[in-house]
């Protein structure tokens, strides 16, 4: 935006304009029509006004000097052309003209004259109240309408032109009252112009005299005017009453909270270090190598407390960036120190004997001899407690600790958790000891209840196929375990046995034969040996023959 109040009117330029298009008259579009055609006329030695004069009393296409038709006169056509390009262009410019001085043209300018005013003004109002004076707004005021009025005469003439745009109209009234708000315009500019740069000349001598002050103590004083014409505004006054309400309130607050922590603190020591001996000797139970040492209490997000253990000498927190439980801890260790707390508050507990209890994979991540002593102390509470429930994933743990249990209790039940398809669970009893049997168990049972029961396999005869060569084979590797490779397969195992001349292996040749067939047999069931061992179809006296040679195998 123009900082130039003249620049942004441009009062002399738009007042030109339209005075050299209201000025002009026809004489104008003849005299430079005739310029136009002067070399065509200076060829046949004719005064170009004397044409001029006679086009201008020709009233019809017969020449007034010699009755010559004019019709096909070259001279005559080309003036006709430049005289009428003249005025086509003298009403474009009209058109022009009457665009730029359109009414929505005048709100334009009047709005960037009063942005100006306030560009003004607002570069200005930081100096105010050090007894500079602002730009005076009743100039502007008539500057906005004293221009308006201009635009409004100004474009009553360009009408005017318009229709009688052959006469000059530099004597009408009209042209008159544009012109004295003209100079009016130029007077209020000049006038705006005289306040604006003396205004700027005090703002300098002060500027100046302000540059060999001492700029920190200018500051400093300059920031207490501030704050306190801040302090005495009505609005900064409520606020600062409200921030003095709120700042008792938060003190009262603070205070409940300090005597709420400290109650909070008495009451964690009093109970903890009740605990921490019973803690302790459970950790000692379990053969921990670390033991607690302090309970301290932490607000730092919220009420918690901390637990401190001495580890080889060193005390652990479980908080900290050296030495805490996440990094010095091993996965037992964590879970030893939490089975530890819930013992001893299980075993402090006054209504264990009414309660019900649930241990929640206690074994997880413990070794052998941490698991056998956590089984001793599940059975413990299970004594005195109503009821006791473990969960666990661990299904050979669960046979040890439920085996032990029922050594003294018949009344304890093993269940296993499955999904339904509706996404229920269901509860089945299960036999432990059957789920946590090896493959080579298994595969004795399959075939000796297939022997005992055969339409027990009445669908899923290939089980019991398929369990007869595994089973040989685990029983010949436990029966001569340093003889046999591990990777040795029931073929290989008879080879060696037929070739062996240290009579290592108590079988003779029958024995070796017997063996032999069964493997012929068996092998058909196997990937390794047949792939389309799932489409040989099965004999049931011919499968019982096998399943019976290969037991007779076993307890010869």
């Amino acid at each position: 935006m123009e900082n130039n109040i003249a620049d942004i009117v441009s009062i002399d330029k738009r007042f030109s304009d339209i005075t050299d298009l209201i000025s002009t008259t026809v004489d104008d579009f003849h005299v430079r029509a005739s310029e136009n055609v002067a070399l065509h006329i200076q060829k046949h030695g004719v005064s170009p006004s004397w044409i001029q004069q006679g086009l201008r009393s020709s009233e019809n296409e017969d020449c007034p000097f010699c009755d010559q038709n004019l019709t096909d006169s070259t001279i005559y056509q080309q003036y006709q052309v430049y005289f009428n390009e003249e005025i086509n262009e003298f009403l474009q410019k009209l058109d022009s003209l009457d665009i730029s001085f359109k009414p929505d043209q005048i709100s334009l300018l009047s709005g960037k004259i009063k942005d100006w005013n306030r560009n003004q003004i607002a570069n200005r109002s930081h100096w105010v109240e050090d007894g500079f004076e602002e730009l005076a707004v009743p100039e502007v005021d008539r500057l906005v309408l004293l221009t308006e009025s201009f635009y409004i005469i100004a474009r009553d003439l360009i009408v005017a032109k318009k229709e009688k745009f052959h006469e000059s109209m530099v004597d009408s009234s009209n042209y008159k009252e544009l012109f004295d708000k003209y100079n009016a315009i130029n007077d209020n500019i000049s006038s705006l112009e005289e306040r604006i740069n003396n205004i700027n000349k005090t703002y300098e001598t002060y500027k100046q005299s302000l540059d060999s002050s001492d700029i920190n103590s200018v500051q400093r004083e300059l920031y207490q005017y501030q704050v306190k014409h801040l302090r005495s505004t009505s609005e900064v006054s409520k606020i600062i009453d409200k921030i003095e309400i709120g700042l008792r309130r938060e003190a009262g607050i603070n205070k409940i909270k300090k005597d709420l922590r400290k109650e909070y603190t008495d009451e964690v020591d009093l109970v903890l270090s009740t605990y921490k001996d019973s803690i302790n000797r459970e950790l000692g139970n379990l053969y921990a190598n670390f033991d607690l040492s302090a309970f301290k209490t932490n607000f730092r997000g919220g009420e918690r407390t901390e637990f401190y253990i001495k580890l080889r000498g060193n005390e652990i927190t479980t908080s900290g960036n050296d030495n805490r439980f996440g990094t010095a801890l091993s996965e037992g260790d964590k879970r030893t120190l939490s089975f530890a707390f819930f013992i001893s508050a299980l075993k402090r507990s006054r209504s264990l004997s009414n309660s019900i209890v649930f241990f929640d994979d206690p074994f997880t991540s413990l070794d052998s001899v941490r698991r056998r002593k956590t089984i001793e102390e599940i059975i413990k509470i299970s004594k005195d407690a109503l009821q006791v429930f473990i969960l666990t994933h661990d299904e050979f743990f669960a046979k040890d600790i439920f085996q032990k249990c029922t050594a003294s209790d018949e009344s304890v039940h093993s269940v296993e958790i499955s999904s339904t398809s509706d996404r229920y669970s269901s509860f089945i009893e299960i036999d432990l000891f059957q789920k946590c049997q090896s493959d080579y168990y298994k595969r004795y049972d399959n075939i000796c209840q297939f022997i005992e029961n055969p339409s027990v396999f009445a669908d899923k005869k290939i089980i019991v196929a398929q369990s007869i060569r595994p089973l040989l084979e685990g029983y010949l590797h436990r029966k001569f375990p340093r003889s046999l490779s591990r990777s040795s397969m029931l073929g290989t195992v008879i080879t060696t046995m037929s070739n062996d001349n240290t009579n290592l292996f108590p079988y003779d040749s029958l024995q070796i034969d017997i063996l032999r067939d069964i493997n012929g047999y068996a092998s058909q069931f196997h990937h390794d040996t047949n792939p389309e061992c799932n489409n040989v179809e099965i004999y049931d006296d011919e499968l019982r023959n096998y399943c019976e040679k290969t037991l007779g195998m076993l307890h010869s």
